[in-house]
Formats: structure tokens, C-alpha cells, sequence
């Protein structure tokens, strides 16, 4: 097996030497690889990712229904920044109704569609949700928007995320549902605060 992988690299190192002698790029592909770079490189929109990086104290709350009183909880989480400060990985730990609640996001910016996009995960469910969205006053209010998937009615509903940065120590994230043919209601509202 070590024998393979030797010829394999030596191979393939050789080639690239080569081709280097051989052939310089082209204008096109010196520009194909500008573009790369630009769209693979954090920027200021990743330095906001860093901000939740860290362990967070979580207070919930949820509601089921518009008219409904909301239940609340208290949480954990944990962000973490990964693959060289490109996407942030934020677990969280807590309790709904009297179940263990375990969830986990992945969340990163586009640099060529300039949106923030988020993956979510968690023990309620075997699907994932995916929403993208806009922030503004320099990252300190953020928006996205995306479908998901209500097993109960079978069907996909609105929802929509805004993420507020409060102080150095806190930050809120505000979800809000619409169901066709209904208004949109907030159901979820999680008050991070910074462990000290």
C-alpha cells in the first residue's frame, strides 16, 4: 500500500513539474484563479463569525401558536470557528417540554453572493434546514430566510431568523414561522450571554 501511494505522489508531482515547463496559464485561467481566490478568502463578514465564537448561557423561550403562552427553558452552547475562520460551528445544549434538546448549526458567509448561509440540525428531527440572509449596521443586525419541513402537516413553511447583537456579552436570535394561509408568529426567542 505505501508502495502505491509513492508512485502515485511521485507521479503526480512529476507531472505538475511538467506542466509548469510546458505551459504558462493563460490570461483566462490566471483570471479563473483571481476569482478563486477571491471567493475562498475570509473577509470582514467572517471577523463577525468570530464574535459568537465561545460559551454562551442560552434563555429560551417558544411558542406554538400566536395565541399561545410561550414555555421556557434554559440552555448551553459552544461556538467554535472552523476550517480556517470560514464557517462558525455552534452546538447547542438544553431541554424542551422535559426532553434533552441537542442542535447544531453551521453557519458562513458567500463571498460571491455576499449572504450569510446557515445549516441546522437537531434531535427533533432527521432533516436540514437551510437559510441565507442579509446583515446590516455592520453586522450587528442580521436577517435570513429559508423553508422548512413540518412533518405534521406535510408540507414546507416560511421561516425567518433576525439576529441582534445587544453588547460585547449578549446577543439575541428571534424566529418567527408562517404557515400558508396564516400570518407570520414568532416562535422562538434565545438570549445568549457570554460565560464569564
Amino acid at each position: 500500500m505505501y508502495f502505491i501511494f509513492v508512485l502515485i505522489f511521485s507521479f503526480l508531482l512529476g507531472n505538475s513539474a511538467f506542466s509548469q515547463e510546458q505551459k504558462k496559464m493563460t490570461k483566462e485561467e490566471e483570471e479563473m484563479m483571481k476569482l478563486w481566490q477571491e471567493y475562498s478568502t475570509p473577509g470582514k463578514a467572517h471577523k463577525h463569525l468570530e464574535f459568537l465564537k465561545g460559551e454562551w448561557i442560552v434563555e429560551t423561550k417558544m411558542w406554538q401558536a400566536p395565541d399561545a403562552p410561550p414555555s421556557s427553558s434554559i440552555g448551553t452552547a459552544s461556538g467554535e470557528v472552523i476550517l480556517g475562520g470560514r464557517y462558525l460551528l455552534m452546538k447547542y445544549y438544553g431541554t424542551f417540554e422535559g426532553m434533552k434538546f441537542e442542535a447544531m448549526a453551521i453557519t458562513g458567509y458567500d463571498n460571491d453572493k455576499k449572504k450569510f448561509q446557515s445549516i441546522w440540525i437537531d434531535n427533533f428531527g432527521t432533516g436540514l434546514y437551510f437559510t441565507e440572509g442579509t446583515c446590516k449596521d455592520d453586522f450587528k443586525e442580521c436577517t435570513d430566510e429559508g423553508e422548512w419541513w413540518d412533518p405534521i402537516r406535510k408540507q414546507n413553511y416560511k421561516v425567518r431568523e433576525v439576529w441582534k447583537i445587544i453588547d460585547n456579552d449578549t446577543y439575541i436570535n428571534e424566529m418567527y414561522a408562517k404557515y400558508p394561509n396564516s400570518k407570520e408568529f414568532k416562535t422562538m426567542e434565545l438570549v445568549y450571554k457570554r460565560k464569564k
